[in-house]
C-alpha cells in the first residue's frame, strides 16, 4: 500500500514538473480544448455582434495586394447597399510585410472573438502560420489569391478556404499555349520553398512530365534575394548547353524586375512565361525585348453591381486582382446569407461547397487566359 502510493505522488509529481516545463501546453487534447473554448467563444460573439466583422491582413505597400484589397473594400460597400439582414464590417491591417508583422496582425483579429472571417493570406509564404493561428482560434481562413502547398500537414478541422483557380487550371493553361508555339524545351526558374512561384513551379513541373515532348524541362532554383552575378553564369550557362527554347520564371515580381536586364543585357532573347501575381501594369506596360505571356483568370459572369461601381469610384475596368479580392466577397456573403446562427465549421464547409459547385458549373467556371505582351520593337 505504501508502494503504491509512493508511486502515485511520483508520477502526479512527475507530472506537475512536464506541465511546469510546458509539455502539455500545446498538446492535442489541450489543443482540441482550446478550439472548443475560442469556437464557442466566437459563436456567441458573432451572433451578438449587428455586423459580420471582416478582418483583413495584407501588405499595404504591395500593389497587388493593396489592389486585391480595394476589389474587397468595393465589394463589401457592395453587399451592403443591397441592404442584407446582417451587414458586412472591414476591419484591415496593411502590416504584413513580413512573417512576424503578418503572425501579430493575424493574432490580433483571432484574439476578437467577434471576428467572423479573416480574409487573406494574400501571400502564399503566409500560408503555413497564418493556417495554425486561425486553425487554433476557430477562425475561418478565406484567401482571394493563394494555395495550399501540399508538403504543408493536414490539419483537422481545416479552417482554410480558398476561391483562387486550382493549379492544375494554371498548368494546362500554360503548357497548352507552350505547346501551340512549339516550345517543349523549357527552363524554370523558382524562388524560395513556400513561396507562391515555389508552388507553381513544383506543378507546372509535375504537369509537363505527363506532356509528350516536355522531355527537356530543367529547373533551377534561386535563393531570395536575387544574387544578379550568380545567376547570370548559370543562365549563360544553361542557355548555351541545353538549348532551351523559353523560360518560366516562378520569382516574386521584385526578383523579375532584377531577372529581366540579365536576359537582355546577356543576349538571352527567348520567350518568357510567368504566374498571375507577376500580371501587374509595372510588368504589363513596360517595353520588354522578348515575349512576354502571363495566364490570369475570367470570369463568364460578372458581379451584380460590382463593375458598375468600380467605373463609378475609380474609373475603368476593374483590375485582375481587384477581381480576386471580389469573388471571395461575394462567396461569403452568398454563405452567410443562409446561416442560421454562426458555426465556423459550417461556414468553412459551406465555403468549400460553394467553391466547388462554381468550378463544376460552366457558367461561373473561370477560364485560364494567357496574355501575350510582344517584345518591343
Amino acid at each position: 500500500m505504501k508502494n503504491a502510493v509512493i508511486a502515485v505522488l511520483a508520477a502526479l509529481c512527475g507530472y506537475l514538473l512536464l506541465s511546469a516545463l510546458g509539455v502539455f501546453d500545446f498538446g492535442p487534447f489541450t489543443d482540441r480544448e482550446h478550439r472548443e473554448h475560442y469556437t464557442a467563444l466566437r459563436a456567441r460573439a458573432v451572433d451578438a455582434a449587428p455586423e459580420y466583422i471582416l478582418g483583413a491582413v495584407y501588405n499595404a505597400a504591395d500593389w497587388a495586394d493593396a489592389e486585391t484589397l480595394r476589389g474587397v473594400s468595393l465589394a463589401v460597400d457592395v453587399v451592403n447597399s443591397g441592404d442584407p439582414a446582417k451587414r458586412f464590417r472591414l476591419e484591415t491591417r496593411g502590416t504584413a510585410s513580413s512573417r512576424p508583422l503578418n503572425n501579430e496582425a493575424v493574432q490580433r483579429f483571432a484574439d476578437a472573438p467577434e471576428t467572423a472571417v479573416l480574409i487573406g493570406p494574400f501571400e502564399s509564404f503566409h500560408i503555413p502560420s497564418s493556417r495554425a493561428l486561425t486553425q487554433f482560434y476557430g477562425l475561418p481562413l478565406v484567401s482571394p489569391k493563394t494555395v495550399v502547398s501540399e508538403k504543408l500537414p493536414v490539419l483537422d478541422p481545416d479552417n482554410f478556404v480558398t476561391g483562387f483557380p486550382p493549379l492544375e487550371l494554371w498548368v494546362r493553361a500554360t503548357l497548352d499555349h507552350m505547346e501551340k508555339q512549339a516550345l517543349r524545351k523549357v527552363l524554370i526558374l523558382s524562388s524560395g520553398a513556400g513561396t507562391y512561384g515555389d508552388i507553381v513551379c513544383t506543378a507546372l513541373e509535375r504537369g509537363s512530365r505527363d506532356r509528350r515532348g516536355f522531355d527537356q524541362v530543367f529547373r533551377l532554383n534561386y535563393q531570395q534575394p536575387l544574387r544578379r552575378q550568380a545567376l547570370e553564369r548559370l543562365l549563360r550557362s544553361l542557355a548555351g548547353e541545353q538549348g532551351f527554347e523559353a523560360v518560366f520564371f516562378g520569382g516574386t515580381l521584385r526578383d523579375f524586375v532584377e531577372f529581366l536586364p540579365i536576359l537582355r543585357d546577356n543576349g538571352i532573347y527567348l520567350p518568357v512565361y510567368g504566374h498571375d501575381d507577376l500580371y501587374v501594369p509595372e510588368i504589363t506596360a513596360s517595353a520588354n525585348p522578348f515575349d512576354l505571356y502571363l495566364p490570369k483568370a475570367v470570369w463568364g459572369h460578372e458581379n451584380p453591381g460590382f463593375d458598375e461601381a468600380w467605373r463609378e469610384r475609380y474609373g475603368g475596368e476593374p483590375t485582375y486582382h481587384a477581381l480576386l479580392g471580389a469573388k471571395t466577397v461575394f462567396i461569403l456573403a452568398e454563405v452567410l446569407k443562409h446561416e442560421d446562427g454562426y458555426n465556423a465549421e459550417r461556414i468553412v464547409d459551406s465555403l468549400r461547397k460553394n467553391v466547388r459547385e462554381r468550378l463544376d458549373n460552366p457558367e461561373t467556371a473561370p477560364q485560364i487566359i494567357v496574355d501575350a505582351f510582344p517584345a518591343a520593337k
